[in-house]
């Protein structure tokens, strides 16, 4: 017969404290583990790998677009300081300048929201699914471990 505790821990703490026992147990050689083959192993870090390499793959994409808004703001930067310099209605290279802004003014915008949509679309929303598919599978990994140190101790205790 089991014995009953005089207060109540909620499970989760009751299982957290059995599988911390359970670790200590493991880590002073009173209890046996469960042991995964190598290709588990292997795909876990794999998989650890490739979510490390996806987040780094967001952040350069992210850097990407901000450099190339960047390029084009510059660029219409540059076609403003040019309007600017023949300002003046009787300059010789007035019309081209004119026509120089009014092509970056409008380069730069529909190529900073095509950029946008374009990636955001087709890049970006991926990324962030294949993103959110590893979080599921890391919270799944996590479970599995465990139920497996609940395997091992409750193996323990039918052993003992």
């Amino acid at each position: 017969m089991e014995k009953k505790s005089s207060f109540h821990l909620p499970d989760s703490l009751r299982d957290g404290w059995r599988r911390t026992k359970q670790t200590t147990k493991v880590k002073l050689g009173k209890a046996d583990t469960t042991v995964d083959d190598d290709d588990y192993e292997q795909l876990v870090v794999t998989c650890k790998d490739q979510h490390l390499l996806t987040k780094r793959l967001c952040s350069a994409i992210h850097a990407h677009v901000a450099a190339t808004k960047s390029a084009a703001s510059t660029g219409q930067q540059l076609a403003q300081e040019l309007m600017e310099l023949y300002s003046d209605s009787r300059a010789e290279h007035r019309p081209l300048a004119k026509a120089h802004h009014e092509l970056w003014t409008e380069s730069a915008a529909l190529s900073s929201r095509y950029l946008d949509t374009l990636m955001e679309q087709r890049v970006i929303t991926p990324l962030q699914a294949q993103l959110e598919e590893y979080e599921r599978l890391f919270h799944l990994l996590e479970e599995r471990q465990k139920r497996r140190q609940d395997y091992d101790y409750y193996r323990t205790e039918r052993a003992e």
